[in-house]
């Protein structure tokens, strides 16, 4: 049976393993074009949402005295596209911020 790995790697006169990078490639690409287009909601329930609902899990049951800095660090420390360039660095020993004092 003929995969559409092995039919890319023919064509290009490649290995298999070549093939499946290339085909994986090619996915990555048509998934990032496809988001673009998205509406917000599917675009939302696509890329956030699954992450999003694991950490409300885990927020839930750990029941942290901080929770949306404990919901950050668990976005970023399972991020599955790894850490995002943007990120704020955490320096070795620095203290953990107070909460922002509430409005009254």
């Amino acid at each position: 049976m003929s995969t559409a790995a092995d039919d890319l790697a023919a064509a290009l006169g490649s290995s298999r393993e070549e093939g499946e990078a290339i085909e994986a490639a090619v996915q990555t690409e048509t998934a990032d074009l496809d988001t673009a287009v998205l509406p917000v909601r599917a675009y939302l329930d696509r890329t956030v949402v699954p992450l999003l609902l694991q950490g409300l899990a885990q927020l839930a049951k750990e029941r942290p005295p901080h929770p949306v800095e404990y919901l950050a660090h668990y976005l970023l420390q399972n991020n599955p596209d790894g850490r995002p360039d943007d990120a704020p660095e955490e320096e070795e020993g620095s203290a953990v911020p107070a909460p922002a004092p509430a409005a009254e």
